[in-house]
């Protein structure tokens, strides 16, 4: 699978891919550390230790971007109901934000969805995650009113964001 921005490869995740992604969501975490943002591999995070098998278990697809061997982005989707679909783990390096490539991706997982005969996508983002939501909400997303704790060590509250596709 190609078509991804040159000079960027994009490949189905694999399990093997454990180190480097969840290298990429600690860095981008630490952007939030002062902020009470970590990662949490024994609970909320766990999946990150086997994504390929996790998404597979949700009927789901998940891709990696990597620039030359570095895993420099990250996205994925499921099925969450008859015809929703949830966007999964969008995370890029700073340096690499703002060229386009997160653009790129959320086509390709909404491409997804409606190839699966899917027409409305979800998705749940950090209340402190404040670039990201301008970044979805210029993609159509609308912000929900719904908001779920989830309980975990960074103490995370988040908003629901949803688009007609």
């Amino acid at each position: 699978m190609n078509g991804c921005p040159d000079p960027y490869k994009i490949r189905p995740v694999k399990d093997g891919d454990a180190h480097q992604l969840i290298d990429l969501i600690n860095t981008c975490f630490q952007e939030y550390e002062h902020e009470g943002v970590f990662i949490d591999l024994e609970d909320l995070d766990a999946d990150l230790k086997a994504m390929r098998t996790k998404i597979d278990g949700e009927n789901g697809d998940f891709w990696v971007v990597f620039d030359g061997d570095q895993l420099i982005a990250s996205i994925g989707i499921a099925p969450v109901g008859v015809d929703m679909c949830e966007l999964k783990r969008l995370y890029m390096l700073a340096e690499y934000r703002g060229q386009g490539l997160a653009d790129y991706l959320t086509g390709l997982v909404e491409q997804w969805a409606l190839d699966h005969g899917h027409h409305k996508m979800t998705l749940w983002s950090d209340t402190r995650f404040t670039r990201a939501h301008s970044f979805y909400q210029r993609h159509g997303y609308i912000q929900q009113p719904k908001t779920r704790d989830l309980g975990d060590i960074s103490n995370t509250t988040e908003f629901q964001f949803t688009k007609a596709l």
